[in-house]
């Protein structure tokens, strides 16, 4: 210190906040009398301050702190003309606040700087609290900005009537095939492949009206990434406008969600069972579709054939849900004894328990004459359960009826067969007797 002289001291000493001289090092050269009674008054007397380095007195890793002293080192370095901070120094009777300045000063031809610590506990607690609002408000908005790029729905914001893009997250990076130049751009030239589909009269109107707009499984097309052919993706999305501090409508915050696996397995669904309702309908067999429930079954699905072969009164729109008991025994014109409905109920039984199929035959006495059909009872399994049973019952009369005059002609022909030869044995007996009486 007395290599500095008695004259750069008492200069310190005139100033009434706490001041230190530091070298370019951060080596605290000077502290003025405001600093030693301060450490006097609150256990810090015994301290020797000169030779200690200011820069490394952030014992405690506080963020803050830590920003102060990089500051303090930019005023060094001479890429700061100050550098301020302001921190909490509670005592047991009072609450106190001070900020800290840093400047820089040229000594001897060599770059130091002045730090003085101001005792500013009215206004301090008031800028303290201001900053710590600052410091919540910051952390808040890294939260959201983390949100918002994070999240697994796709999200933009555009601002003014041309629709020029502010922010976009990764989901909508992906979505749309585009990357983060599409900043400070607007919709139609980032996106030349909406025009004339509308999309871009949406946006106007929700920029025009301050009305929000939704699409629900709507198709959009981007065109992929090295390719110029466009790719047809189906979006839940909305167009929210939203509005700066006078009311007055900024721009549009999109959101929306990339529904194309989905609904493309909804119509690859919808047209097999199409395809499936098609061939159930025309089909020439007489079908049905039960379904199997704790207490019974009952009709899901029947054609128009099926409707013809039980000659039913009854819509096909009251049949369905109907239980198979009621269906027999009060809307078919069969005649459905409580022994025959037992004897059904078995062979649904049967086919449920072993999950096998069954076929067998029945004969109907109809007016106009006998028809036999072949009934195909075939368990449908879903997840190990059976769900369902499909009944398909087919004419069989003519293929019976051919069957049996096919086996009464063999009967016939065997007979016959049977007694010509008989006949033949008879002539042949006749001439031996005839030869030999000759002989």
């Amino acid at each position: 210190m007395k290599s500095w002289g008695k004259d750069i001291e008492e200069v310190l000493n005139q100033f009434e906040d706490h001041t230190c001289l530091i070298d370019d090092e951060g080596e605290i050269i000077l502290v003025n009398k405001a600093w030693k009674a301060f450490a006097d008054e609150n256990g810090g007397s015994q301290m020797t301050w000169e030779g200690l380095n200011y820069l490394n007195a952030n014992k405690q890793g506080d963020e803050e702190v830590n920003q102060f002293i990089a500051g303090v080192k930019n005023v060094l370095n001479g890429k700061q003309k100050s550098a301020e901070f302001i921190y909490p120094c509670h005592s047991p009777t009072e609450k106190r606040w001070f900020k800290a300045t840093a400047r820089p000063l040229r000594l001897k031809g060599k770059k130091h700087a002045i730090i003085i610590h101001q005792n500013e506990s009215v206004e301090g607690s008031y800028l303290a609290e201001k900053i710590s609002l600052d410091k919540r408000l910051k952390a808040e908005q890294e939260r959201l900005t983390k949100i918002f790029q994070e999240a697994p729905i796709s999200m933009a914001i555009v601002k003014g009537e041309n629709h020029v893009f502010q922010a976009a997250n990764e989901a909508y990076y992906r979505l749309t095939n585009r990357q983060p130049d599409i900043m400070g751009k607007n919709v139609r030239e980032v996106f030349p492949e909406l025009e004339g589909h509308g999309y871009l009269d949406w946006l106007n109107d929700v920029y025009n009206t301050g009305k929000t707009f939704s699409g629900n499984e709507t198709l959009f097309y981007f065109y992929p990434k090295d390719s110029d052919q466009l790719e047809e993706r189906y979006l839940n999305f909305v167009y929210q406008p939203y509005r700066n501090e006078e009311g007055e409508i900024e721009g549009i915050f999109y959101t929306g969600v990339d529904v194309t696996e989905q609904v493309v397995a909804r119509k690859k669904i919808e047209s097999s069972e199409s395809r499936l309702s098609t061939i159930f309908e025309n089909s020439k067999d007489n079908i049905l579709l039960w379904k199997v429930k704790k207490n019974g079954y009952s009709i899901e699905e029947i054609n128009s054939n099926a409707m013809g072969l039980f000659n039913l009164g009854a819509s096909k729109e009251k049949l369905i849900g109907m239980s198979g008991e009621t269906f027999f025994k009060k809307i078919s014109k069969w005649d459905v004894d409580q022994r025959q409905w037992q004897d059904r109920l078995k062979l649904f039984h049967t086919v449920r328990s072993s999950k096998e199929s069954v076929a067998v035959n029945q004969e109907i006495d109809r007016e106009s004459g006998s028809v036999i059909y072949e009934e195909s009872i075939i368990p449908i399994i879903n997840e190990k359960e059976v769900t369902h049973i499909l009944v398909i019952a087919r004419d069989i009369t003519n293929v019976i009826n051919h069957q049996r005059l096919l086996e009464a002609a063999e009967e016939n022909t065997r007979r016959f067969a049977s007694e010509l030869n008989r006949i033949l044995e008879e002539e042949r007996a006749h001439w031996a007797r005839e030869i030999h009486d000759e002989f």
